[in-house]
Order: structure tokens, then C-alpha cells, then sequence
């Protein structure tokens, strides 16, 4: 909105995650958010302190690679559409999903 340009690709990728009311506040009055209104929006997982961010960041990315990429593909991939599916076939889509990967190489 600084150069008067609609952050409609941006709004699209928050708007499942942050509420409405919170979303419009931000493009329209443009605050600078701290860590924790960024939690509490939903738009980051976690917040740690500045001299432990490297530790953190170190042992997030351990405990993802240590996972089948199969794995993380499939919660991607679950987490992406399942949201939008009723119970049912949220249920269905899962089930599929955990068997591609329980029949996948690397499991």
C-alpha cells in the first residue's frame, strides 16, 4: 500500500491464517507487528529469543529432515486441502495419503 499497489497476493496467502478484521487493519493502517501480535495473529509458529534463534532454527530443521520427504510431502499436501474438504473426505484424503507413503521407497 506504500506505492499505492493492493497487497492482494500477500492478503491471499495470510487470509486462511489471520482473522479478516486483523488482516484489513494491517494493509489499511500498516502497523509494524511485534513478535508476539505475530504469534497471536497466526502469522508465525513460534517466537524465541534473538540469542537462541540459531539453536531453534538448528533443531527445527533437524527434526524436519529427519523425516521422510514422503511424509512431510503428504501433511503438505493434506494441510493445503484438507481445510476446505467436509469431514468425511478430509478423512478419505488422509487415509490415501498415509498409504502413498506407507508404500512409498523410503518408508
Amino acid at each position: 500500500m506504500q506505492h499505492n499497489l493492493p497487497p492482494t497476493l500477500a492478503i491471499s496467502a495470510l487470509m486462511p491464517k489471520v482473522p479478516r478484521k486483523a488482516l484489513a487493519y494491517m494493509v489499511y493502517a500498516m502497523p509494524e507487528l511485534d513478535a508476539g501480535t505475530a504469534l497471536a495473529l497466526g502469522i508465525v509458529s513460534a517466537v524465541v529469543p534473538r540469542d537462541k534463534l540459531d539453536a531453534a532454527f538448528a533443531e527445527t530443521l533437524a527434526t524436519m529432515t529427519a523425516r521422510s520427504s514422503a511424509a512431510l510431502v503428504a501433511v503438505k499436501d493434506y494441510l493445503r486441502s484438507a481445510p476446505t474438504m467436509e469431514p468425511r473426505g478430509a478423512a478419505a484424503y488422509g487415509v490415501a495419503l498415509l498409504s502413498g507413503v506407507l508404500t512409498s521407497a523410503g518408508h
